[in-house]
């Protein structure tokens, strides 16, 4: 199962890209997936707890369970304009 998440604000900066295509482990969390992804690159989340998850337009838990095709977005704790 695949996803697409979109990087805002600083974690696009970061990753250096706005948007990854990224497959799903079974029972993965959105939180859970967040870390997998950004921490090679941005070393361990201590502000993961601060992030927020929209799936489609709605913002969802971290706990949240994407499903095939969900494009996630993860929104730092400050996001400008």
């Amino acid at each position: 199962m695949s996803v697409r998440l979109l990087f805002f604000s600083v974690l696009r900066d970061r990753m250096r890209q706005s948007e990854a295509e990224c497959e799903l482990r079974e029972g993965e969390s959105v939180l859970d997936l967040a870390r997998r992804v950004l921490e090679p690159a941005l070393g361990p989340l201590e502000w993961g707890k601060f992030l927020r998850f929209a799936v489609g337009e709605e913002y969802v838990p971290p706990n949240y369970r994407p499903r095939h095709g969900d494009e996630i977005a993860l929104i730092p704790p400050v996001a400008g304009g």
